[in-house]
């Protein structure tokens, strides 16, 4: 039996277990020993990794969608191989030390059950209607599946945001001003040629065109839609409510499409102001459920991430139909009985990760000898009383947003880089207090302060909105590891570049990068879960996801190399700036690739920008 065009239950089972047996086997034959020990070898382990890093890189460049498929020849021998190698290296290791272990059996488990399970894995999605049950939807391959279960709408309930008016630059598709919509509210704006004042007249949350006129009515056909009142300020720049140049209606236009969007097009040409679409605070639905075998009727709350577990399916609230006024809500039913092996394999890796930084990267005699003798810690603070006000200030103004925005400021790629330059010099002082580096808190206050006036040249209006599938105690977690991770790599490549400078290694550079990798493998797996447990499925080959996956692999590398050739210290600084260079793509050059402009390619990965 066949799951689209993987194999699935119990053949892959079978499969899996024929092939453990078939290389247990092979211990006993003394012809394939000589096959396991090139297998287990250094060699063929780095040119593995850099082969997969090859295949990533390709997808994470064009996008391909065939590419994803197991069945994709290059992508079938580097799993096949891979699996192969991370056997013979288990087997042959088993009394090595646990960090080693968990690491390598975590890998060969997560693409084992990740492989077997794409057989077994179903997506369902579903249009539930009000007092209809549905006991059956269309999966990823087109056919019909039955549920053991039937589910019912009973009301779905959608909490939307304030709207604003936005000011934008057509061409660059760049926001300059966010208005809130209050009525009776005057609001200013220059395109360089005339000075404008604005009031909002009126606004409806949804409102019909008839006769050239807009009318607030509740309807199927309905718009958000705002009035305003246009007025020209005088060259002194001084108000003059009374010189009234026009009315001017704006709306979002109506889903079914009866009422065409409007706006207001500036002197310039280039700058328009429009009325944001509205955007859902929170969604949930109401649902009965039934059980086809016992026949008790259960009644749940379904909302954005938090599934429910319904006889071996979760049940995931997609999103709502807005077209049939909100009678409809779309949810998606997934099935992936290999989900827990694939976790058991994260939690090997998580813990490994830990473990492996904690033996390499001694953060914590780092941490302790920053805390340690008060005395010591004054003479420091009294030397590098800028850099702290420095930090202090980035602190102050970041808690200031999240208090401001009644969210956590970690939205947009913007955001992010002003987290990172509070980050990254605090890394440096904690560095320069234990190791008496001057220069390294230097350099860090200088990048940061390089970050810092990315965020305010490339600054753009904030705002409180924040999308349902972004509350989640995921959220912070996910962003914040992984900008630690990318201020800890970013130091340890300073430090490669000083010791490529002089021409020897210091074991510093390594230790931090154990630490940044650990991070960085942290927050991976924070949204691994996150998007699990938000969307139904970890992965999903977008380019955020393919580039996240390739950066964690090239400092994998790094590791490896530094195991394996110990000696050719410069190659191995140089392949850590190249990291950091993917890196820096992952993270915020992904949003100027071609395909950042393809709609969906990136989802909610462009950080809002």
């Amino acid at each position: 039996m066949t799951n689209g065009n993987v194999v699935s239950f119990p053949y892959n089972l079978f499969t899996i277990i024929l092939f453990l047996l078939l290389w247990s086997s092979w211990f006993f034959i003394p012809f394939f020993h000589p096959v396991i020990k090139f297998l287990q070898s250094k060699l063929f382990a780095f040119f593995l990794l850099v082969a997969i890093a090859i295949l990533f890189l390709i997808k994470a460049l064009f996008a391909l969608e065939h590419i994803d498929s197991i069945f994709c020849i290059p992508w079938l021998i580097v799993f096949f191989l891979t699996l192969q190698s991370l056997f013979f290296i288990i087997v042959s290791r088993l009394k090595s030390a646990i960090t080693f272990i968990l690491l390598h059996l975590g890998s060969f488990l997560v693409i084992v059950c990740m492989c077997a399970g794409a057989g077994d894995f179903l997506r369902v999605k579903l249009k539930l209607v009000q007092n209809n049950f549905i006991a059956e939807g269309v999966d990823q391959y087109h056919r019909v599946v039955s549920f053991p279960f039937a589910l019912q709408l009973k009301k779905i309930e959608v909490d939307f945001y304030p709207p604003e008016l936005i000011i934008s630059v057509t061409s660059k598709q760049q926001v300059l001003k966010r208005v809130p919509i209050a009525t009776g509210e005057y609001f200013d704006w220059s395109d360089g040629k005339f000075n404008y004042r604005f009031k909002i007249k009126n606004y409806w949350n949804k409102a019909v065109q008839f006769e050239g006129k807009f009318y607030p009515i509740d309807h199927l056909a309905s718009s958000p839609t705002v009035v305003l009142e246009v007025y020209q300020k005088d060259n002194n720049n001084n108000n003059n409510n009374n010189n009234k140049v026009s009315e001017e209606i704006l709306t979002v236009g109506s889903e079914v499409g009866a009422i065409p969007a409007k706006y207001f097009t500036f002197s310039d040409q280039t700058t328009v102001m429009f009325l944001s679409k509205p955007q859902a605070k929170k969604y949930l639905s109401q649902i009965k459920y039934y059980n086809k075998k016992e026949g008790n009727v259960f009644n749940y709350q379904l909302m954005v991430n938090h599934p429910l577990n319904i006889d071996g399916w979760n049940i995931y609230q997609h999103s709502y139909d807005l077209n049939n006024n909100l009678n409809h809500s779309i949810i998606e039913a997934v099935y992936d009985p290999w989900l827990p092996g694939v976790y058991i394999g994260f939690g090997m890796l998580l813990l490994g990760s830990i473990l492996l930084a904690r033996k390499r990267a001694k953060f914590t005699s780092v941490v302790s000898g920053f805390v340690n003798t008060k005395s010591s810690v004054l003479v420091f603070v009294s030397k590098k009383y800028l850099t702290i006000l420095y930090i202090c200030g980035i602190g102050i103004y970041l808690l200031y947003l999240w208090i401001h925005l009644h969210r956590p400021p970690f939205k947009t790629v913007g955001e992010t880089k002003l987290i990172y330059a509070f980050i990254l010099p605090v890394i440096g002082v904690i560095l320069d207090k234990k190791l008496k580096l001057n220069w390294i808190s230097i350099c860090t206050v200088l990048l940061s302060l390089f970050f810092l006036f990315l965020y305010i040249i490339h600054s753009q209006p904030l705002d409180q909105n924040l999308a349902p599938a972004l509350q989640s105690p995921w959220f912070i977690p996910h962003v914040l590891l992984y900008i630690i991770s990318y201020s800890l790599l970013a130091v340890a490549t300073i430090f490669a570049i000083r010791d490529f400078i002089r021409g020897r290694a210091v074991e510093l550079t390594t230790s931090m990068v154990y630490l940044g990798t650990t991070f960085l493998t942290i927050g991976m797996l924070c949204g691994v879960f996150w998007a699990k447990t938000t969307w139904g499925h970890y992965w999903n080959w977008d380019p955020k996801e393919c580039w996240a996956l390739l950066s964690w692999i090239l400092y994998v590398l790094f590791i490896h190399y530094r195991l394996f050739f110990p000696n050719k210290i410069k190659w191995a600084y140089v392949l850590l700036v190249i990291n950091l260079f993917f890196i820096m793509i992952c993270w915020f050059g992904i949003n100027y690739l071609p395909y950042h402009n393809i709609e969906g390619s990136l989802k909610l990965h462009t950080y809002g920008y």
